[in-house]
């Protein structure tokens, strides 16, 4: 797991879908994993969820000590 900067990039995944973001914000914690992010590209769709918007921007947050703490993940690739 990455800690990621503001103004870094970064994909998204999460239900199948992967977006490329930028940071805007990075508020974790030692407990919590919480970032603010703007989509900046919808690299592959999911068959699940509604597909993000190009300029959207979303917070997500799951906890760091948990095994299923969230399904999304914050990566250096897609």
């Amino acid at each position: 797991m990455s800690d990621y900067r503001p103004g870094q990039e970064a994909f998204y995944h999460d239900s199948g879908e992967v977006d490329k973001v930028i940071v805007l914000e990075n508020n974790s914690n030692s407990e919590w994993e919480r970032y603010v992010l703007r989509v900046e590209e919808v690299v592959r769709e999911s068959g699940v969820v509604k597909p993000s918007q190009i300029g959207e921007t979303f917070s997500c947050e799951k906890r760091k000590d948990v095994c299923m703490g969230g399904l999304w993940h914050l990566l250096d690739h897609a």
